[in-house]
């Protein structure tokens, strides 16, 4: 309900919608239940997209805590909340924060199956990070794989995750 609430751009209602189902999925399973990791995603979506930037940003913390203590340090479902608190931080201007989130979501994501758009969006937020940081050598590289792969997959995107695509093409001619 809270995804149909947000396409309708009816975000204070989602934001409330994902509370409640927080709620609901965390006296169901803890830490231990995927749906509770991913509501804390989508809280800090929303929280974005209202510009209550400290609040998705502890959102965005508490499901990459919660998401490390379910499925432990290594796994691949790590890169969803590393991507989102590494591009959180970097659109803060915070790259050197960032960076690291960055870095350990391409660990993750690692190069199997290297022909996913995931792991092309993991690129193209590190190459922000580091251009972020002027580190304009580093930071080419990551944009223009990122970007190359993104492009070339975008008709497998969901429709909400296109704008990655969009800030990762600002980014490389800016």
């Amino acid at each position: 309900l809270a995804w149909l609430l947000r396409s309708q751009h009816k975000l204070p209602e989602a934001e409330s919608q994902a509370q409640e189902a927080f709620k609901l999925y965390w006296e169901v399973g803890g830490t231990t239940n995927d749906f509770s990791v991913q509501m804390l995603i989508n809280l800090g979506i929303y929280y974005a997209e209202q510009s209550k930037m400290d609040k998705a940003e502890a959102a965005n913390r508490e499901a990459l805590a919660h998401a490390r203590v379910a499925f432990g340090n290594d796994n691949r479902r790590l890169a969803s909340p590393l991507l989102l608190l590494a591009r959180l931080l970097c659109n803060l201007d915070r790259p050197a924060d960032a960076v690291e989130f960055a870095r350990q979501a391409i660990s993750v994501i690692g190069d199997k199956p290297p022909d996913k758009w995931g792991a092309y969006n993991a690129k193209a937020v590190m190459g922000r990070c580091l251009l972020g940081l002027t580190n304009y050598p580093d930071a080419e590289p990551f944009l223009i794989s990122g970007c190359t792969g993104m492009e070339r997959l975008q008709d497998t995107v969901p429709v909400d995750s296109k704008l990655y695509l969009k800030e990762a093409v600002q980014s490389l001619i800016t």
